[in-house]
């Protein structure tokens, strides 16, 4: 039960400060004007506060764990992820401890058949 809370835990911080209030206003409103109308302060700030949320992750894959959990891959490692590759994708600045942590998730085996599912043309 305390594994599956920290895992809750991590899926909310990152849906929430990383995906939510950050990358996904950057998208709406840098990306997407058309429907949610242009905003180059919202998108500005929304840089800014990914800049200080992405310190908190950073903070615990620094000291070597191989996920964020430690030893144990959780949904959370899988959504951490998908919001790396997409901060990496919109030149956002990513922590080199996250770079690795990164590195590590997409080399196993099951993240390279479920990728070559999703993108066969990749």
């Amino acid at each position: 039960a305390a594994l599956r809370a920290r895992c809750d835990e991590w899926c909310y911080f990152v849906a929430m400060e990383l995906d939510a209030t950050s990358l996904y206003v950057i998208r709406r409103h840098g990306d997407l004007p058309e429907i949610y109308g242009e905003s180059p302060v919202a998108v500005e700030c929304a840089a800014e506060y990914f800049a200080r949320q992405i310190k908190v992750p950073e903070e615990k894959v620094a000291d070597g764990r191989t996920y964020i959990l430690g030893d144990s891959f959780c949904a959370a490692d899988i959504m951490l992820t998908s919001c790396l590759t997409w901060a990496i994708r919109y030149g956002r600045p990513v922590p080199d401890p996250l770079i690795a942590y990164r590195e590590r998730v997409i080399n196993r085996p099951a993240y390279k058949t479920a990728f070559a599912v999703c993108y066969p043309d990749t």
